[in-house]
């Protein structure tokens, strides 16, 4: 059976994102969302953690409930998908931080599977 490939565009828009996590973005078993860099709470956090000034995209588990990203560790990538940094939940809240990514396009396979899912 041939996997279900999530996004078209992965290996352009990111490529230097590890092999391991862009398996895990594919398969739905991590999730990716962009930096929402006009919020308030971004600047506020780049204030407290410097390093996420270079950051444009955030992974994340999607088996985590809001309510315990504090026991979360977030993945956070450059814009061209290095590894920034892992920042735990209790060091960082992303509400508000993030937002979906508008330059990854979903298969139309994967489109039609969460249809009729």
């Amino acid at each position: 059976m041939i996997p279900l490939i999530k996004y078209v565009n992965i290996e352009k828009e990111l490529p230097h994102l590890t092999p391991v996590l862009k398996e895990a973005l594919q398969t739905d078993v991590l999730y990716i969302k962009q930096v929402n860099k006009e919020c308030e709470h971004y600047v506020k956090e780049c204030q407290q953690v410097c390093v996420l000034t270079d950051t444009h995209y955030i992974i994340y588990s999607p088996y985590m409930k809001e309510g315990d990203y504090a026991r979360e560790y977030f993945v956070f990538l450059d814009e061209t998908g290095k590894t920034i940094c892992h920042i735990g939940g209790n060091s960082i809240k992303i509400g508000g931080l993030i937002r979906p990514c508008e330059n990854l396009k979903l298969s139309d396979a994967y489109k039609h599977s969460i249809r009729h899912a």
